[in-house]
């Protein structure tokens, strides 16, 4: 059934775009939907088969809208698909299409290695029970301590919301803040997730002593608690606490396998939309989000447009492609790339020069602009590494992803299994930069992890001194 609904999608978006007029610059657009359908039938779809890894399914996933519903809205849309402020030239949009048709072609050649060299080991995994390794109490004291900093530093817990984004501020959230509250902010969120995880773990030993649904039902009211909690207006963010929710869930409560996803999916979709709707409706200027939503203006134009920005479209990596023109971008920028997206040493480094999201946005808007635009893998890669090996950096972090992968079915530790699983979908995005995914993955470890080694050692430490009285 998939490959059916590849096929039609693919040759319905080779027609739409060939009928549409021509966009100047865009005159090889019409070959995207073509390579991807390439590409799935002799790379992407053979390496699902002989391996059961996620990560091919949303490679799948993430390749189909960038090279098949992205092109068709841009086609439709016409010279309008691009915001007003982006001037590349033309030559620049035809060279990014080439350089995204080329990453697409290295990026599910290797998917179909790594997956292949992996599969057996992978497919041969044997399942064990998941249980919770870590000591309860200690993140119990943890929870106690985010709670004191609730309350006596209400800083801390002021861009969090609940479900939907309040409409009554008058204005955005403000995500700038300094990084003494980010680092409160980070340990109630570490908190809220550990009792999270020590909640679904208790309903699960309850639930195999009584095999009562309730207790199902008690895991799933604690997890849609888990996924409503939003920081700042942060949609991708909700999407990693779902994937990990889902899927610890599903492996305390695999005969509810369906039913978790339904619901968690359900869930989901509601509370980013109605994020989307606060973004892009600008809904803090209303008195609710049902006024926002009948206001607002919202066209095949502005849908295209953000699918160039959020997908990395020829408009986005053509940015690339001119600032690598104009501006020679040094090894040492990339270094510190890597040092600022870690964290704890972005502390120490901060502000020693400017950052390659920092110059691609300065460039877009023509004055700073630290955010706004990311920058693409294969825009980033060709920066530094020129177009040869453009993808060079993304295929390592494709690797990484799978081995990712391999860990959290590996392990049988209910905590380790939610933070693998939140960092393999971060890494599983194979054409976002770099930085943005050291960046999550360095915080979860260092925040998420750590509380988990440290609990699993007192808990072992503990343990051992009661077995020698």
């Amino acid at each position: 059934m998939k490959n059916l609904v590849v096929i039609l999608t693919s040759i319905v978006a080779f027609i739409i775009i060939i009928i549409r007029p021509q966009i100047p610059g865009y005159e090889f657009l019409f070959i995207f939907p073509l390579a991807y359908l390439g590409c799935y039938i002799f790379l992407i779809n053979p390496a699902i088969v002989k391996a059961k890894f996620i990560i091919g399914h949303i490679f799948s996933i993430y390749a189909g809208i960038r090279y098949i519903i992205a092109p068709t809205l841009i086609a439709i849309a016409g010279i309008r698909s691009s915001p007003y402020f982006l001037t590349s030239n033309t030559d620049s949009i035809q060279k990014a299409t080439f350089l995204m048709l080329y990453e697409l072609i290295i990026m599910s050649s290797f998917l179909n290695f790594f997956m292949t060299i992996n599969r057996f080991r992978y497919n041969n995994l044997i399942k064990r029970e998941v249980k919770l390794k870590g000591g309860k109490i200690v993140y119990l004291v943890l929870g106690l301590v985010s709670i004191l900093i609730i309350i006596l530093i209400p800083a801390a817990a002021e861009n969090l919301s609940f479900l939907i984004i309040r409409t009554d501020s008058g204005m955005r959230v403000n995500e700038d803040i300094g990084s003494n509250i980010m680092f409160l902010r980070q340990i109630i969120l570490t908190a809220v997730t550990m009792l999270f995880i020590v909640i679904i773990s208790i309903a699960h030993e309850r639930f195999n002593k009584s095999s009562k649904k309730k207790y199902f039902y008690y895991a799933v009211f604690v997890a849609f608690i888990n996924i409503s909690i939003i920081v700042g207006e942060r949609r991708i963010m909700q999407i990693y606490t779902a994937f990990a929710t889902a899927y610890v869930l599903i492996n305390l409560f695999p005969q509810y396998k369906k039913e978790i996803a339904k619901l968690i999916f359900s869930l989901t979709f509601i509370v980013v939309g109605l994020m989307s709707a606060y973004k892009f409706l600008n809904v803090f200027m209303f008195d609710s989000y049902a006024t926002a939503i009948a206001s607002n203006n919202l066209d095949i134009d502005t849908y295209s447009v953000l699918m160039q920005s959020y997908f990395y479209g020829p408009q986005n990596v053509a940015i690339s492609v001119d600032l690598a023109k104009t501006e020679f971008q040094p090894i040492s920028r990339l270094i510190y790339d890597m040092a600022r997206s870690t964290m704890g040493l972005n502390y120490l480094v901060k502000d020693l020069m400017m950052t390659t999201s920092d110059i691609f946005n300065s460039y877009i808007y023509g004055r700073f602009m630290p955010s706004g635009h990311p920058v693409s893998g294969i825009g980033y890669g060709y920066l530094y590494l020129g177009g040869l090996l453009s993808p060079f950096i993304s295929v390592l972090f494709l690797n990484l992803a799978i081995k990712v992968e391999y860990l959290m079915n590996k392990t049988n530790a209910l905590e380790m299994k939610y933070i693998y699983s939140y960092i393999f979908l971060r890494l599983a995005d194979p054409f976002s930069s770099m930085p943005a995914k050291i960046n999550i993955v360095t915080l979860i470890l260092f925040s998420w992890g750590i509380v988990f080694i440290v609990s699993y050692l007192i808990r072992y430490i503990t343990s051992k001194k009661i077995a020698t009285v």
